[in-house]
């Protein structure tokens, strides 16, 4: 406003190049309107009661009917909606991904995006911060991220490393394994699905291991899965597991990554696997084609993701591994690299 008291409102000329902005407050007004719908429960009602006049939907919702064409339109031209007449239903994309009985829903991942203390929630405190992590409140990561990391590693993640486990020498042969910071579980319950003769152990921090049990309980998997709470660091290995698994928690750790893999070595028995998957940095830490989700990905990688994947193989020799095999698996926040270090190779 300074220097404005001489201007004539008459003739300013706006100047070309807002809509660039303008577009993104909308794509922020869709994401409310998105999960406005998801608290609600209107996804889930159409698909329980299905095709529903506007009339219906609002005397079963707490939806204002003043509001309510407008809004329910709106859905409509996100796709989320299909309209006949006058007559409202999911699209195959809602029923998919934003109904509660789905095995792909999404819902939880939406919400946590724009909750209170979420990542995003909470960016302008990491980037004015000195490591790239805001503040938490809690002892770690909240039920809420948990299950948001559930459904973001079912979009393929979870199928590409399960299914890259069990092309390892003699998984058939496996008997036990342990998933260190497993959270969800879900990498865990996938490899037991696919050997019916592994147990598994995930270790995590005491405030997580309820999550995890509703995780296995809701795969059935009570007998052969155990949650336990426990610390990476402090944890007392023994040589009894032929797979350890540590997936995305060594960013946090990466100053001390020779002290961990002389720990976690131990826990694996003779011929046994440790099977790392974390993302990398580029060579040169070029950017990527995505700068978004770049930035997604260092804020779910303690400010940035490790580096020198070579200094791996390094750290497996010193303490009595040989890596067999590398690959690489598609993310939700990009390309993360594999390792597979056996003992006695």
């Amino acid at each position: 406003m300074e220097n404005s008291q001489n201007t004539l409102i008459s003739s300013l000329q706006f100047p070309d190049g807002f809509q660039e902005i303008e577009t993104n407050i909308s794509g922020y007004k869709r994401h409310m309107i998105l999960t406005s719908a998801l608290k609600m429960g209107l996804f889930d009602h159409l698909e329980k009661c299905g095709v529903s006049s506007r009339e219906e939907i609002v005397s079963s919702l707490p939806l204002c009917g003043m509001l309510s064409r407008s809004y329910l339109n709106a859905l409509v031209s996100m796709n989320l909606l299909v309209v006949e007449g006058e007559k409202y239903q999911n699209s195959q994309i809602c029923r998919d991904f934003l109904t509660k009985k789905s095995p792909y829903y999404q819902g939880d991942l939406i919400l946590g995006n724009s909750k209170s203390g979420s990542r995003w929630d909470l960016l302008s405190e990491a980037m004015q911060s000195s490591d790239g992590m805001a503040k938490s409140s809690g002892p770690g990561p909240s039920i809420d991220h948990l299950n948001t990391l559930a459904q973001r590693v079912i979009q393929g993640e979870a199928q590409a490393l399960t299914t890259w486990i069990s092309e390892l020498p003699g998984f058939s042969e496996m008997k036990k394994m342990l998933d260190i910071g497993g959270g969800h579980g879900l990498y865990t319950i996938g490899i037991c699905q696919m050997n019916p003769d592994i147990k598994g152990v995930i270790l995590d921090q005491p405030h997580v291991t309820d999550l995890t049990k509703m995780y296995i309980q809701k795969y059935d998997m009570e007998r052969r899965i155990l949650s336990k709470p426990g610390d990476i660091k402090t944890e007392v290995y023994k040589p009894e597991y032929d797979i350890i698994l540590i997936s995305h928690l060594l960013y946090k750790f990466r100053n001390d990554l020779d002290e961990i893999f002389r720990l976690v070595s131990g826990g694996l028995t003779e011929n046994g696997i440790l099977v790392s998957n974390h993302w990398f940095c580029s060579p040169g830490c070029l950017p990527s084609q995505d700068p978004v989700n770049e930035l997604e990905r260092s804020l779910q990688s303690a400010g940035h993701p490790l580096c020198h994947p070579e200094h791996f193989a390094e750290l497996f020799k010193k303490y009595g591994l040989t890596c067999i095999r590398t690959g690489t698996i598609e993310t939700a926040n990009g390309s993360s690299m594999l390792h597979a270090a056996q003992r006695g190779k």
